[in-house]
């Protein structure tokens, strides 16, 4: 069974890990994921690992920090359908609120969400960064998707360790109830 057939994630800085590793994760679940790098190198390369392997996946080559991503949100929504999902890593404490804002239309619509903001940084990132990128993430939401659209946080993990299956996890479930208003999850073992 794939939970996540039919579902389109974007995924920011999918060509690096983890968010190869995240991307595979949930292609492997059956989501069609797109890969939002400024690396077309490392993006192809990490579609060209999905494809083998998984999956439907695409990529987008641009900044995913640019202060407009409407043209990304639309040609996901184009070519693959719609967009159900998007998976915002964190870079140097740098949260991609433009692309949530620009996502927020096409996310109410199908009424799937969610959003995931995962800290990506070498050391466990400080909760605090956490929770100040998902409250920038609900702020970019807010305004028309509360009801259909959730936002979830994903701690960084050690170096190496793969957030790709708490990811799933949360666009597989939207446990609303494990959140306990603190926006942290435990990745499934």
């Amino acid at each position: 069974m794939e939970p996540l057939a039919g579902h389109v994630l974007v995924v920011t800085d999918g060509g690096g890990e983890p968010g190869a590793a995240i991307a595979r994760h949930l292609a492997r679940a059956g989501a069609t994921v797109v890969l939002c790098d400024e690396d077309a190198r490392r993006a192809d390369a990490a579609a060209t690992a999905i494809r083998r392997a998984w999956g439907v996946v695409a990529v987008w080559v641009g900044e995913p920090f640019a202060r407009r991503q409407a043209a990304l949100v639309e040609h996901v929504v184009r070519t693959c359908g719609g967009l159900d999902g998007l998976v915002l890593l964190q870079r140097g404490g740098r949260f991609p609120t433009a692309l949530a804002e620009a996502a927020r239309r096409r996310l109410a619509a199908r009424g799937r969400g969610p959003v995931v903001v995962a800290g990506t940084t070498g050391d466990r990132p400080p909760i605090g960064e956490i929770e100040e990128a998902l409250g920038a993430c609900r702020r970019a939401l807010a305004r028309h998707a509360r009801a259909t659209v959730r936002t979830y946080g994903v701690r960084g993990l050690e170096p190496g360790a793969d957030l790709g299956p708490a990811v799933v996890h949360l666009a597989v479930a939207r446990p609303d109830g494990e959140m306990d208003g603190g926006a942290m999850v435990a990745p499934p073992a």
